[in-house]
This record gives structure tokens, C-alpha cells and sequence, in this order.
């Protein structure tokens, strides 16, 4: 685990991130992967495609390296992806880099959409059971 940790730790624009999925779990199998979420400094994760993508590539690149695997899925919480997805992450996953205040920034804003999410599906009945 602590070379998960200096690979983000080198990486300065990476102000979150967290190792989740069955290598957590201890659920492994033989197709098990690698998960990992992380969150950027925005002032760095802009809108630019080509931006963002150097710094997923960069952050891969260094993961299979120490790794010894390309079994590798990142998840980028700046991005626009499921309420429940970056709660489960969050809530069920190991966080093995912060720099703060980005912890205490982020994972309420992530629990508040989770919730507000929660509550549009119970308002217009698109829960199951």
C-alpha cells in the first residue's frame, strides 16, 4: 500500500485519492483489477480534453509500473460521473492520499449530491420495491 501512496503523492496535482473495489473488499479473483478514484486540483483538471487525459495517462502509466499490472480503472471524481458511484466510493473505499482541505471540501459535497439524488429518485417514484 505505501507505494500506492508515494504514487500519488508524486503527482502534485492529485488532491484526493482512494483504492476501492475487491482489492479492498479482499473479494479477488482471478479477473480482479485495480480501482482507484482520485480527484484533481481543479485549478490544474480543466476543461481541457487533452489536459485531462495527460493526467489520467500519467497517473496509469505510474500505477502499472508499481503495480506490474495494466488490470488498472480509474475513476475521476471531478468528473461528471454517478451520485452513487462517488458515494460508494467515499463511503466504502480506503482514502490513501489527501491534501487537505480537499478532504473536507469534497467528500460532503459528494454525500449532498448523493442525497439530493436519492431524493429525486423517491420524489418521482423511479426507486425499485
Amino acid at each position: 500500500m505505501q507505494s500506492f501512496k508515494s504514487v500519488f503523492a508524486d503527482i502534485p496535482e492529485v488532491m484526493l485519492a482512494y483504492q476501492f473495489g475487491s482489492q479492498v473488499t479482499g473479494n479477488t479473483g482471478p479477473l480482479s483489477d485495480y480501482d482507484f478514484a482520485v480527484y484533481f486540483n481543479p485549478a490544474d483538471y480543466t476543461q481541457n480534453t487533452s489536459n485531462q487525459l495527460d493526467f489520467r495517462l500519467k497517473l496509469l502509466s505510474q500505477l502499472a509500473k508499481i503495480i506490474k499490472t495494466d488490470k488498472i480503472d480509474l475513476v475521476v471524481l471531478n468528473d461528471d460521473i454517478s451520485p452513487e458511484l462517488k458515494f460508494a466510493i467515499i463511503d466504502k473505499g480506503k482514502l490513501i492520499h489527501v491534501v487537505e482541505p480537499y478532504q473536507v471540501l469534497i467528500e460532503p459535497k459528494i454525500i449532498n449530491e448523493y442525497i439530493e439524488f436519492k431524493e429525486s429518485l423517491r420524489r418521482y417514484d423511479l426507486t425499485k420495491g
